[in-house]
């Protein structure tokens, strides 16, 4: 006696049992890729607005210091950057570089780690100290 065996059971419906299962695990891997690119973004866009409102910090705070050290007939650069890198790490960046030009400081400042490290750059000083 041979026994018949197919794929179509005999009530007429095809066997689906665990295609529920694959598809919900492909909708949660979607999700989680989703959420990561998401908090990958976030990350990058807080980085980049910490390392602007840094730069403009420490440029100011830069600017107010070799105004000083101007004012009392010293040089600006040392006061000026040393102010500058201050004003920097309280706002949580890195100066990468800065300049001290009369009482007009240039800074340059990053933020952020890794894929999400962002720069930015900043000036300050006194309005008639810029010609143009």
């Amino acid at each position: 006696m041979s026994r018949e065996t197919s794929v179509v059971p005999r009530n007429g419906r095809a066997r689906d049992e665990g295609a529920a299962t694959v598809l919900m695990v492909g909708i949660v891997v979607a999700m989680v890729v989703v959420l990561a690119l998401g908090l990958a973004a976030a990350s990058t866009w807080m980085a980049a607005s910490r390392a602007r409102t840094g730069a403009d910090m420490a440029a100011l705070a830069g600017a107010l210091a070799a105004r000083e050290a101007v004012a009392a007939g010293r040089d600006a650069a040392g006061p000026g950057c040393s102010a500058a890198s201050e004003a920097a790490r309280r706002n949580g960046v890195d100066v990468t570089q800065c300049h001290a030009d009369g009482g007009v400081v240039t800074v340059s400042v990053a933020a952020g780690d890794g894929v999400a490290r962002q720069t930015a750059s900043a000036a300050a000083g006194p309005a008639f100290a810029r010609e143009s």
